[in-house]
């Protein structure tokens, strides 16, 4: 309580001014619990008076990388407050605020990630190649090893890698699929993420090569009749810039084509 002397009114007491307060709120990412949820949220902290600490674990198979403070916070200013890193599976946050404070923290880490790798037919594994299934180990400083570098190669004559020959998301820039040729592609690097196990399935084209043939498949309409001595509705080995062999259809009794018009309906496509 205040005591002031004032002329013309004497002695006049004011009350003391209430001490201020702040907020805390902390949300956490994915893969963590807190040791008491009830302190995520305080109120009501006078101003120079610690928060009540809460130490956070992360789930089993995740870790926090080496750090402290904002590099564990994705969104919210600590204002004061102090996160440390007492081991890789466990953060706690303690301190003073000179704020009021509300963050966000970023996502536990996995331990390990998985890379699965399935070829399709007509395809195997180069001689000391990686395995197609590896598992990597994330570092202290939440960066994953790289996986043993995985060579594949087209053994089907008939087929090719295509400009992206897979099937799937590496997930990141830091993880390559690289086409060397036409019969050959590598795999290396390494995952990053919260969740960046990979799986992709290899697939290959047909090569055309240099001598390329196709493929003519004709349906007729109804009331048509093929002369049977024209070309076979199917054709094969065709090759490039080559003609198919006439087919030739005649109307049944009472039918007629069209004089003009599209005679022909895409029912699909073959190369």
């Amino acid at each position: 309580m205040a005591v002031v002397f004032m002329p013309g009114l004497g002695t006049v007491a004011y009350a003391d001014a209430p001490p201020e307060t702040y907020n805390v709120s902390v949300t956490m990412g994915a893969n963590m619990t807190a040791d008491d949820s009830t302190n995520l949220t305080q109120n009501g902290i006078a101003s120079g008076s610690a928060v009540t600490s809460v130490t956070i674990t992360a789930a089993s198979g995740y870790m926090f990388a080496a750090g402290s403070n904002g590099d564990f916070v994705q969104t919210g200013d600590l204002n004061g407050l102090v996160i440390e890193r007492t081991d890789g599976t466990h953060i706690t946050i303690s301190g003073t605020a000179t704020a009021s404070v509300a963050i966000t923290l970023k996502d536990a880490i996995p331990t390990t990630y998985n890379v699965a790798i399935t070829l399709a037919s007509g395809m195997e594994l180069m001689p000391g190649s990686g395995a197609l299934s590896q598992t990597v180990n994330c570092l202290d400083t939440g960066i994953a090893n790289e996986i043993e570098q995985v060579n594949i190669r087209v053994t089907d004559p008939s087929k090719k890698f295509a400009a992206e020959p897979y099937e799937g998301t590496p997930n990141n820039s830091d993880f390559h699929v690289q086409r060397l040729n036409d019969s050959l592609i590598q795999i290396y690097g390494r995952p990053k993420g919260t969740n960046a196990d990979v799986s992709l399935t290899m697939s290959a084209l047909p090569d055309r090569g240099e001598n390329p043939t196709f493929t003519s498949k004709v349906e007729p309409g109804e009331h048509m009749d093929r002369v049977t001595t024209s070309g076979a509705l199917d054709q094969s080995n065709i090759a490039s810039g080559a003609a198919i062999t006439d087919i030739i259809f005649n109307a049944q009794e009472g039918y007629a084509f069209a004089a003009q018009g599209n005679l022909c309906k895409l029912v699909d496509t073959y190369s």
